[in-house]
């Protein structure tokens, strides 16, 4: 193709659209007036109609063929073109009519769930969420043939993380399970009392705002705002939306969420700006960007190092509150090891065997040998049988989580394997920068988004993310470093 400035423009286009339905999702889960749910399901079935019917027409995908083939490998035009059919060819899979009545159906499903989580009953979002299980299980059917899939849930799977498969997860989670179930048993760090007390909204967003800019978040092509369950939405390339909540009681239930999510942001964020609107300026998969998000919530601000800087502020903003509270007891706080029913507020083990719970759920249930009416149960028999706790209600059980709420089945798994590709990462970053210990007590961070920026970051969807890990760190995914890391923290 002697010209491709059409194809690429074609390309950005679609991006644009994609963004703004993005802008619509977290105009829903951030300031969506309660009534205003079915209009926005409206709008955005209507606008997936559209991005569907751009990315399989037959004359941009013929243009997209025709870069293809006449790009020199592994240019940037190649990667564009390779990385843009994949993404047809996915929805060439789906027809329209699906993807309108899916993009409506998480609408209202995800309205739904939110009155059930007022209600704490499941029996109230229960049908609405049986649909979308009957759907999903009919996309992954249609995905099935063209990506090549041994099951229907790993076809989901590959929306997520491309080439992952199923028996490879879950060959990984078969190793992992048993190791974190003895570290609880035998680790240290068990029993830290919380710290108790009133932590005023203003002083923590203070707090929120000054670590943003340590690590090298940009609030002037970024900002954050309150939801129900934190995420990061892209609404454009120089518009990084996060989202937290504030916990009124403990400072480190919400600060946790909002550095997991910052991760996100960066990465974001990182993008190089030549590459904007196109593949290269997308995000890899999943795991790999869970890792990007892990990688500061877990090998850093769990750190005593981090600690020894967030420790001072704490002291001074909430003093009243942090009077007794040393930073040993901080570190014991944010450390302590023990079986919860909220993932998002559990320790750094337990952590894993929720993510292994809901993997097997998900898997069941979009591979038919569980059905909705049996998730309740199968929920509360897994927490108990894991995780030793009894779960006391829908809220603190199968309601906590949005994502199933809006669709993403094939998601859960991406977040262990984002926490496993997180510990070998910043251990390959420490044998570059062994001098990082000292720069975290003295909040200097942007050592480590610098080293994650050239290494993933830039690269967008140029490789796979073994090839991503291999360049970074030396090797594929593994589940050494991972439990290397815990089995030193919390067994030494």
């Amino acid at each position: 193709m002697e010209n491709p400035t059409q194809v690429l423009a074609e390309i950005g286009q679609v991006q644009s659209l994609s963004q703004i339905a993005g802008l619509l999702n977290w105009d829903q889960q951030t300031y969506l007036p309660k009534q205003g749910g079915e209009a926005r399901g409206k709008q955005r079935s209507a606008l997936a109609a559209v991005i569907h019917s751009r990315l399989t027409a037959p004359g941009f995908i013929h243009q997209l063929e025709e870069l293809f083939e006449s790009s020199e490998v592994d240019s940037d035009l190649y990667v564009i073109a390779r990385e843009q059919l994949e993404t047809a060819r996915l929805a060439l899979a789906r027809p329209s009519e699906m993807v309108e009545k899916l993009t409506m159906l998480e609408s209202s499903l995800y309205d739904r769930w939110i009155e059930a989580r007022e209600l704490n009953d499941f029996a109230h979002v229960e049908p609405l969420l049986a649909e979308m299980v009957d759907l999903k299980r009919e996309e992954a059917r249609l995905l099935t043939p063209v990506i090549g899939s041994k099951t229907p849930w790993e076809a989901l799977l590959h929306l997520y993380d491309p080439g992952l498969k199923e028996r490879t997860v879950f060959d990984l989670f078969s190793v992992i399970q048993p190791e974190l179930q003895r570290i609880i048993r035998e680790t240290q760090l068990t029993g830290a009392e919380s710290i108790k007390g009133f932590f005023a909204e203003d002083k923590q967003l203070k707090i929120f705002i000054d670590f943003l800019g340590r690590i090298g978040f940009d609030l002037e092509r970024g900002r954050f705002d309150k939801t129900v369950h934190p995420f990061c939405e892209t609404v454009g390339s120089q518009d990084i939306r996060l989202t937290y909540r504030c916990d009124p009681e403990d400072i480190i239930r919400a600060l946790l969420p909002l550095i997991h999510e910052a991760g996100h942001g960066l990465y974001e964020q990182g993008f190089l700006p030549e590459y904007f609107g196109t593949p290269l300026a997308e995000a890899r998969s999943l795991a790999i960007h869970e890792s990007q998000s892990m990688i500061w919530e877990i090998q850093v601000a769990r750190s005593k190092d981090f600690l020894s800087w967030l420790h001072p502020l704490l002291c001074t903003d909430f003093p009243e509150v942090m009077a007794e509270v040393t930073l040993e007891k901080l570190y014991q706080r944010i450390n302590r090891v023990q079986p919860g029913f909220i993932r998002v507020e559990s320790d750094e083990v337990t952590y894993g065997l929720h993510i292994i719970i809901r993997s097997e759920l998900e898997r069941r249930l979009i591979n038919g040998t569980l059905e909705v009416s049996g998730l309740r149960s199968e929920w509360n028999r897994l927490y108990q049988e894991l995780l030793d706790i009894s779960v006391p209600d829908d809220r603190r059980g199968v309601l906590q989580d949005v994502h199933w709420f809006t669709g993403s089945f094939g998601y859960f798994p991406t977040y262990l394997l984002g926490a496993m590709n997180a510990a070998q990462l910043y251990r390959s970053f420490l044998l570059e920068r062994p001098g990082y210990a000292d720069e975290l007590t003295r909040g200097e961070f942007k050592s480590l988004t610098y080293w994650l920026a050239e290494r993933i970051y830039h690269q967008g969807r140029r490789f796979s993310a073994e090839q991503l890990m291999v360049r970074a760190t030396g090797s594929p995914t593994s589940a050494e470093p991972y439990l290397a890391h815990l089995c030193r923290k919390f067994l030494s």
